[in-house]
């Protein structure tokens, strides 16, 4: 007599080791320490010869991931992505060669901005399982609270205390002063500058943000994680996480499906437009609101391209200039004020003209078209956790690629990681419904062994 026998899956992991085995966290955690400390390191422990170490740490934890790591076979999307960015890194070889004449070091932390951090994020994508992403999201809040902690002791410390130095310096080596806004100080907590500060705070909010309306994560870690992240945007003084966060808000219900998801992220947003009143009421809200009316730029001027045209630029110099060409002159005109913050010295697209010409403004077009194709993807999935990432993760990408990342090495790191998160719900979905087509195969039939009717089993199959 013939007895079926389900057919195991070769691609599932032992059941001894699903438990247990979760080598994508111990790099996650790995990278976000390294992101998270760089700052700190460099303000109040390392002396200036051995700062470089912890500016490199994160670029050293994404590097030995890649190589660590490949990208799965039957995961062609991802391998697509990535040609794309090996792609890019060729079209940018010329100016890296160029800019290595003037500056190695300078051509390198640009170079691994372009080429390391979209193949890292794409790497990780092919990684991550559910386990790992709920595991993250518990130590990501562990990490938000007492950064958020931090920068409110900053916000309320006078500009020149230490806890507030910035780890840029000037040529003297005398920390430059913290920048102020509304009479508070714009608070950087263990980053090395205000930027960092910003950014983790935009993105563990659309994480967390992302989190609930997926109901992934339970609500005792979800709102202490968004309270954190909301407190250090507002500590930062920086006004594009909360249009991103805004945005945000808006773009998920338009991409979740089912009514129940819909109006979840309906209700959080109306939620949080009720609450914006009394969070203007604290002092942060107060100094942002300052900012906000008296910055003599906008937030859409930084957008739009500021002097010459980055295409007239290029068609001076095809090729440019050399990638890190113009770093010291970044760092000069940082450091030269003492009290106030020189936030942009020069429009990041028209830095790409100049250093990499046309091929690094095609490189910022396949760039954007990277994202584009992942929000294509995801308008093809049914999966609630995907869609949301889109709605979460989906404005800021957008938003920063357009202005250029390859300059913003903490934001490169971060963003891209937000991306292959995204990207990993997607390739969760597929691995999801790869294993449901395999069980849905017809089973296999073995012969039952010759025992009495009442204890008859299966033979087994031979292990795979």
């Amino acid at each position: 007599m013939l007895q079926p026998y389900p057919v195991r899956n070769p691609s599932a992991q032992p059941a001894h080791n699903r438990a247990t085995r979760d080598p994508v966290y111990g790099w996650l955690v790995a990278l976000l320490l390294a992101i998270v400390l760089e700052g700190a390191l460099r303000k109040w422990v390392l002396p200036r010869p051995l700062q470089p170490l912890a500016y490199g740490a994160k670029d050293v934890v994404a590097f030995l991931f890649v190589l660590r790591h490949g990208i799965p076979h039957g995961l062609r999307k991802c391998q697509r992505l990535r040609a794309l960015m090996i792609f890019i890194g060729a079209l940018l070889v010329p100016a890296f060669l160029v800019g290595c004449v003037g500056s190695i070091p300078s051509a390198i932390m640009v170079y691994k901005n372009v080429v390391l951090w979209p193949i890292f994020g794409i790497t990780l994508a092919a990684w991550l399982t559910p386990r790992t992403l709920e595991r993250f999201t518990v130590f990501l809040m562990i990490v938000a609270i007492p950064l958020a902690l931090l920068g409110a002791v900053q916000f309320l410390s006078p500009p020149g205390a230490r806890i507030n130095q910035y780890a840029v310096t000037a040529a003297d080596g005398i920390p430059t002063s913290a920048a102020t806004f509304g009479g508070y100080v714009r608070a950087t907590s263990t980053f090395s500058y205000l930027t960092g500060h910003a950014t983790f705070g935009i993105v563990t909010f659309c994480w967390m943000l992302w989190r609930y309306i997926s109901k992934s994560s339970p609500l005792s870690i979800i709102l202490p994680g968004t309270v954190a992240a909301l407190t250090i945007m507002l500590t930062s003084g920086s006004r594009a996480p909360i249009l991103i966060a805004s945005a945000s808000l808006v773009a998920i219900p338009m991409f979740v499906h089912g009514t129940v998801a819909r109006a979840r992220a309906i209700t959080l947003l109306l939620v949080m437009i009720a609450a914006a009143p009394l969070i203007a009421l604290t002092p942060a809200g107060q100094a942002f609101i300052y900012r906000w009316t008296n910055a003599t730029d906008t937030v859409t001027g930084r957008m739009a391209l500021e002097g010459d045209s980055f295409l007239k630029i290029a068609l001076n110099n095809p090729v440019g200039q050399g990638l890190g060409s113009q770093s010291g002159l970044i760092a000069e005109l940082i450091t030269q004020h003492a009290s106030q913050l020189v936030a942009f010295s020069d429009d990041p697209r028209t830095r790409v003209a100049r250093e990499s010409g046309f091929p690094g403004l095609f490189g910022l077009v396949l760039d954007g078209c990277a994202v584009l194709a992942i929000i294509v993807m995801t308008f093809q999935s049914r999966d609630l956790t995907s869609r949301a990432a889109a709605g979460a993760f989906m404005v800021g990408p957008l938003y920063y690629f357009t202005a250029s990342l390859w300059y913003d090495h903490v934001g490169c790191a971060m963003w891209w990681t937000i991306v292959g998160v995204w990207l990993g719900c997607l390739t969760i979905e597929f691995r999801r419904k790869r294993q449901n087509q395999l069980r849905r195969r017809q089973p296999v039939y073995v012969a039952a062994a010759r025992v009495p009717a009442a204890g008859r089993v299966a033979a087994p199959l031979p292990s795979r």
